[in-house]
């Protein structure tokens, strides 16, 4: 039996055409940010098999029952190691810019190499837990907010996730932002 509420929900095709609108405007969105993030992009030197040339945008219906959308650019990954520098869409939540490694001579490189500047980008939050790797919960008790480099490196699992949220109503902030994380982020990476 359907509730009053699910009947009334169904009954109304407007709430979809705004949600499709929506999702149409983050895809232009995450669109500009690749187009506007691939020049700085092409000023460094990337792992071999990185792809630099264009960005990847995925979406799906159900994370925590909830729309996402995924924009990985730059981006490698094969079954034993990854790099991804994302901008994440979680309905109801916000967006996060994430950088998501796991290649033991990028950490290592990236541990002895992080950017003072980096801080800089606060709020950022870390990942401590191997067990929630995809878990994208900034509040959740494997996340603990990035307070120093020392933190960084002395993180011992087996990939490093940074990410940096930005609210549902910081929209306009989201590709500036991303730009300064990405920017603050890999200056490990020797330029070309």
């Amino acid at each position: 039996m359907w509730s009053e509420e699910e009947l009334d929900f169904v009954a109304n095709q407007d709430l979809l055409l705004i949600k499709n609108r929506i999702i149409s405007k983050l895809e232009t969105l995450f669109t500009a940010l690749e187009i506007q993030l691939r020049p700085k992009v092409q000023e460094y030197a990337w792992p071999k098999g990185c792809n630099t040339t264009n960005g990847k945008i995925s979406r799906g219906e159900n994370y925590n029952g909830l729309p996402y959308m995924v924009l990985d650019y730059p981006r490698y990954k094969n079954k034993d190691a990854y790099f991804l520098y994302r901008l994440l869409f979680f309905w109801g939540q916000g967006f996060q810019a994430q950088l998501h490694l796991k290649d033991a001579e990028l950490i290592q490189k990236f541990q002895s190499h992080v950017p003072k500047t980096l801080l800089q980008q606060k709020p950022l939050y870390l990942n401590t837990s191997i067990s929630e790797e995809w878990n994208h919960q900034t509040d959740s008790p494997s996340t603990v907010a990035l307070q120093s480099i020392a933190q960084l490196q002395k993180t011992e699992l087996p990939f490093i996730k940074i990410t940096k949220p930005f609210p549902l109503h910081a929209v306009e902030e989201v590709k500036e932002g991303h730009i300064n994380l990405f920017l603050a982020l890999f200056k490990f990476l020797e330029a070309k």
